[in-house]
């Protein structure tokens, strides 16, 4: 039983570290589309049109495997969350919303397409914040009482850490939309920004309490700043801007950083391995986790041939039909 936990807390790691890399091609997007709609909007929209909704996939894969693995956890991480949860549940339909009118329904009505995106930036940048201010408060414990299932973000934001933790990885998105969805003009910003990003996360990291900073940490910042680095390099310029490459790289940096601090929660207040199940159904969900992993990942795989085939020639095609009617 214990092999099958481990496991299962293997691959929890795993789901966890591919939705938040899918995620942040979100939240690039939306710095890329409320910065640069006019030059970049088009090549931008080709990729996050389809892609939202198999983010959406993956984090209810993620929640479901959670709530197999550790029945006893995700409720008081739910009650403690309430009020972000709520707003966050409001945003993402809004967000949802935001797109779809864009895409299909008031398109070049009353409210413009660019007036829509926006606003689906806009929010979608707030749900990454709200989604750090959680990600960051379960390492540190600030701003957390457990007993009485609560979260007070004045002593969060209180505390400097966090802070720097959430605005370095701002910081790191910003320079890394560069590369994600090929902005080129200045490319040589991309680093910069990625590297000012990494040095706030460092220092941020090395002031939290009951936090060891691991030597092998040093590989995430290694990986993501290879990332705009190989992006500026002529014969790596094709390596670095590849979709998969991105995905695969930020998944094994966060996996990384995610594996330095659990079971260890909120500060070390909480350790998870004391919520696991541990029943005889745990091998059930083994299994089934398998096979949603296998399904989710297939789901991907086949948006990925579409959006380097046929879907992107389609979008294209459809792009150039709306220029000659005069839409675009």
């Amino acid at each position: 039983m214990y092999q099958v936990v481990e496991s299962e807390f293997f691959m929890n790691s795993v789901i966890f570290a591919v939705f938040f890399a899918i995620i942040s091609t979100e939240f690039m997007a939306g710095s890329a589309l409320l910065m640069h709609y006019s030059s970049y909007g088009k090549q931008v929209k080709r990729f996050i049109i389809p892609i939202w909704e198999i983010t959406g996939t993956f984090f209810i894969l993620y929640v479901v495997n959670v709530e197999a693995l550790a029945p006893g956890l995700l409720p008081i991480v739910a009650e403690t969350y309430i009020p972000l949860i709520l707003l966050f549940m409001i945003l993402y339909s809004t967000r949802n919303a935001s797109i779809i009118f864009a895409e299909f329904i008031w398109k070049n009505s009353f409210i413009s397409e660019k007036t829509l995106y926006r606003i689906y930036s806009g929010v979608t940048l707030i749900l990454g914040a709200i989604l750090l201010v959680i990600y960051v408060s379960i390492v540190t414990g600030k701003g957390i009482s457990i007993s009485a299932h609560s979260f007070n973000l004045i002593p969060f934001f209180s505390y400097l850490p966090d802070d720097g933790i959430i605005l370095g990885s701002a910081i790191i998105f910003l320079g890394l939309s560069y590369v994600f969805y090929d902005m080129n003009r200045n490319k040589i910003n991309s680093i910069y920004i990625t590297a000012a990003g990494l040095v706030i996360n460092a220092v941020s990291f090395a002031f939290l309490k009951n936090f060891v900073f691991y030597p092998y940490l040093a590989i995430p910042i290694v990986l993501t700043i290879l990332i705009p680095v190989l992006y500026n390099i002529r014969g790596t310029y094709l390596i670095a801007k590849n979709k998969i490459f991105y995905i695969g790289v930020m998944s094994i940096s966060v996996a990384i950083i995610e594996r330095s601090f659990f079971p260890d929660l909120f500060g070390g207040t909480v350790d998870a391995r004391s919520y696991f199940s541990g029943t005889a159904m745990q091998t059930a969900m083994f299994e089934l986790t398998i096979l949603m992993i296998i399904f989710v990942g297939s789901m991907m795989i086949f948006y990925f041939r579409m959006y380097f085939g046929g879907f992107r020639n389609a979008i294209r095609e459809n792009d150039h039909d709306q220029e000659e009617r005069g839409i675009l």
